[in-house]
Order: C-alpha cells, then structure tokens, then sequence
C-alpha cells in the first residue's frame, strides 16, 4: 500500500463468541489475520474465535488498515487509590513479570502466598473492565467482597448461584462463565482465572475463547494436570511467567511444614478390579498408538475411545480405574486413624 493512498477501511464486529470481519476484500492484500477464515454462513466474510481479537488489530493495524473497531464494548476503568500496601517480594516479582510477558500468561504460587493481591494489582495495572471466574460458587463470593473492599460496591458485580449483575468488575464461575460468554465476550479487557488448571476442560475452555478480552491472568498452585491438556493455557491465557513452590515461601512467608507420603494397599477385590479396568484401558491406547503422556496425546485417546463401542470400554475403564485408586477404602480407613491420632489437635483434609 503506498503512503499518498487512503488507509483501506475494514470493520471488525463480535458476534456470540466470535469475531467478524468485514468486507473481507479489504485485507486480500495483506491477507487475514491469524485464526480468521471465511465462513459460507455469513456471505463469505471473515470470522475467527473472539479470543484471536489482540493479534486481529494488531495484524490490520500493522498493514495499514483503517479499522472500525465495533468489538471492544469494555471500559477504561476510573479506580481508586490502590491500597497503601506493600506487596511481598514475591508478589511484586510476579506483577512484573506478568507486565513485562504483555500482560498474558500464568502465575503459579502456593496456596497463602496471597495470589489475590496480584490480581487486585493486574486491575489497578490494566484499568479494563475485569471478569473474574473461579471454579466455586463460594470462591465467586470471596472474590466479590474482595473486590467490594478495595474498588466499592458500586463497581462490583457477580454471575451465577443465582446471581446476574453486571458491573465493571464482574465475579463469575467457570460453569456460568461459559454459558454467558456469548454475551459477556466483548464486555472485559482483563481475565483472571482463578484455579486456572479448571480452564483446558472442553466446556470450560470457551469461556476463554469466547471472549475478546487482550489482557489475562492465571492464578493456580498446581497448573498440572493428569491429561496433559494444561499446555492449552500457553494459548488459552498465555505461558507461566513466574513460579515460586511451597519450599521457595515456607518458613519465611508461609508457615513451615513437613510432607509425610503415607501409602496404603488395595483390598483383593479392588486391586482385581482396577487390574481389569486398567488392562482395558492400556490395551487400547497399546493397540491405537497412542502415547498419552505425549502432547496431544490425551486429546488422541478422547478422540479415539468415541469411534468404537471397545474405544467407549476403555474409557470407562481409565475412569473406573481412577475412581477405585482415589477412593480405596483403605485411604478411608488409614484416615481416620490418623485423625484419631490427632483428636485434640486442629486439622485441614484437603481432597
């Protein structure tokens, strides 16, 4: 495009989680940006899942393009004075190395380490609008009156237990998230994701590609998971910036603690029966090439187990298996006695 010619003007619109780009003759030069094809349904124009919004302006705005940016509907936000609150030297590690990846990607931090406040820092950095989504109707609550404190009541809204409220600062859960996010999709610049490794389920996962939002962050102590799929977050919120482990606090910001693994054994009959359901399990995924602890692996088998009824029989069979190694009774029986053996003292089961 020469410099003495007009800028080729394009409009780019979000439509139920997607995004639409039209006319689409008006990037045939510079060609469409990524994740953008043409769909038959709409006449042919361009469109691409709401969550390619931050490199779609960036592509047209680099081109050339004069672009009428219909899909952004959140707001600049006019805060309060943040806090007058120290953070940790680990909390201030993490905002900055959260700001300095593009304000995309995860941190990963123990429980107490105080995940919280770099998120309440992410708002007051970013100044957008900010959909907050958490796995419990109870974290939403948490997360509301937080929010409460420190922005006000008026700013504050929450989605899902029975709630509907909109606010410039919206608390929601994963299951309500991915059911609105065809109508909230354009409505947030930030994203916190609270307990991010809940995020790579299938349902779950369109509420961060359904939406438009260019700035995210992910907050979790244990990212990891079984199935492999958290290595969709490097695109779904963006790569872990930064890690601190329970070792790297304790005994200075956290309390200081000692692991005891405890192992117990099967009973006869559940050993029997995860044996069975596992040798299922194994000699298909054996039998189809598949190696799930490969990238994309998991994904391989999902895919594979829906072709056959013997593809459905192994699936039942990782998940039997899985269901008899969390909840043997023998893990049962050993807790209790070790409750009993602590009967005067205070005591967390996590589960």
């Amino acid at each position: 495009m020469s410099s003495g010619a007009p800028a080729t003007r394009c409009q780019l619109l979000f439509d139920q989680g997607t995004l639409i780009l039209q006319p689409a003759e008006s990037v045939a030069e510079c060609g469409p940006p990524p994740g953008f094809i043409h769909d038959p349904r709409i006449g042919g124009r361009l469109r691409a899942q709401a969550i390619h919004y931050r490199r779609a302006l960036t592509h047209l705005l680099r081109a050339g393009l004069d672009v009428d940016d219909q899909a952004r509907a959140y707001a600049t936000l006019n805060l309060p004075s943040a806090r007058d609150r120290t953070p940790y030297p680990h909390q201030a590690e993490a905002i900055e190395a959260w700001k300095g990846g593009g304000r995309r990607g995860v941190v990963v931090l123990p429980t107490g380490a105080g995940k919280s406040y770099i998120a309440e820092m992410a708002i007051f950095e970013v100044k957008r609008s900010t959909l907050i989504i958490a796995p419990t109707i109870d974290l939403m609550m948490q997360w509301i009156n937080l929010m409460t404190e420190v922005f006000g009541k008026d700013a504050v809204g929450g989605v899902g237990g029975g709630l509907y409220d909109i606010k410039p600062l919206t608390a929601t859960t994963y299951d309500s998230a991915y059911i609105h996010i065809d109508h909230l999709g354009d409505r947030f610049g930030l994203l916190v994701f609270d307990e991010c490794h809940h995020l790579p389920g299938t349902s779950y996962s369109q509420s961060a590609e359904g939406a438009i939002a260019p700035f995210r962050l992910g907050l979790s102590a244990t990212p990891e998971r079984p199935d492999g799929s958290h290595e969709r977050l490097d695109q779904l919120i963006g790569p872990t910036l930064y890690r601190r482990d329970i070792k790297d606090l304790a005994g200075l910001y956290l309390a200081d603690y000692e692991v005891k693994r405890i192992e117990v054994e099967l009973t006869p009959q559940e050993r029997e029966q995860y044996d069975h359901e596992r040798t299922l399990y194994r000699d298909f995924v054996s039998s189809e090439g598949i190696r799930v602890s490969s990238p994309g692996g998991w994904g391989h088998f999902i895919q594979a187990s829906c072709r056959s009824e013997r593809g459905r029989r192994a699936w039942r069979g990782w998940r039997e298996q899985r269901r008899i190694s969390l909840q043997s009774e023998a893990k049962l029986e050993r807790l209790a006695q070790i409750l009993a053996e602590h009967a005067t003292e205070q005591v967390i089961i996590f589960t």
